[in-house]
C-alpha cells in the first residue's frame, strides 16, 4: 500500500537526470536542477507538485516507486528585469505522465493547460493581481490547481481536463 502524500508544491533543487558532462557529474553545476543564464537574465528551474491523492482516478505504478505517480515536475523560467515574467518549460510526469492519465492525448491536453496557466498567471501583467505574495507563488498555485483540476475531470469521467484554468477569467 502506498503512502499517503500530502499535496504540496516544492522546489526542485537537484537535478536527477544529470544531463552534464559524464566526466564531471561530481560538480555542483551538473548536480543543480537551478540553472542562471546571465547573459539571458533568467533562471530555470523545477517545481515537483505532489498531486491530492484524492483526485487522482487510477493509478498505474507498475513498475516504480509507490510515490512516484502522485508527483508532476513543472520546468520553468523566471525573466527578470525589464519584462519580469515567469513562462512554462516543460512538464514531467512518472512513467512518462501516464501514471495518472494512461491516455496520451490527456496527458497533452493538461501539459496544454497547465502552459496557458502559467502563461497568464506568469507573464508581466497576468501576475500582479497580488504580487505581494510573489509572482513565483502565484503561478506554483495556479499550476497545482489546473493539475488537480485535469485531474478531476479524468475522475468524473471527462475528457481529461477543464474547459478554464485558474486565473484565467
Amino acid at each position: 500500500m502506498a503512502p499517503v502524500q500530502k499535496p504540496r508544491i516544492e522546489l526542485c533543487l537537484e537535478n536527477h537526470n544529470a544531463r552534464g558532462n559524464q566526466d564531471d557529474n561530481s560538480s555542483s553545476v551538473a548536480k543543480s536542477n537551478i540553472h542562471y543564464n546571465r547573459p539571458h537574465n533568467s533562471v530555470d528551474f523545477a517545481l515537483t507538485v505532489v498531486l491530492d491523492p484524492a483526485h487522482v482516478p487510477h493509478i498505474n505504478a507498475a513498475g516504480g516507486a509507490a510515490w512516484l505517480p502522485y508527483c508532476v515536475s513543472v520546468r520553468l523560467r523566471y525573466s527578470f528585469l525589464d519584462n519580469p515574467n515567469v513562462s512554462f518549460l516543460g512538464m514531467e510526469g512518472s512513467h512518462g505522465g501516464r501514471a495518472c492519465w494512461l491516455k496520451g492525448d490527456e496527458w497533452e491536453k493538461c501539459k496544454q493547460r497547465v502552459a496557458r496557466t502559467v502563461e497568464v498567471s506568469g507573464g508581466s501583467s497576468g501576475g500582479e493581481r497580488d504580487l505581494s505574495q510573489g509572482r513565483l507563488r502565484i503561478v506554483a498555485d495556479n499550476v497545482q490547481k489546473t493539475l488537480h483540476l485535469c485531474l478531476q475531470g479524468l475522475r468524473d469521467g471527462g475528457n481529461g481536463g477543464v474547459t478554464s484554468s485558474p486565473g484565467l477569467t
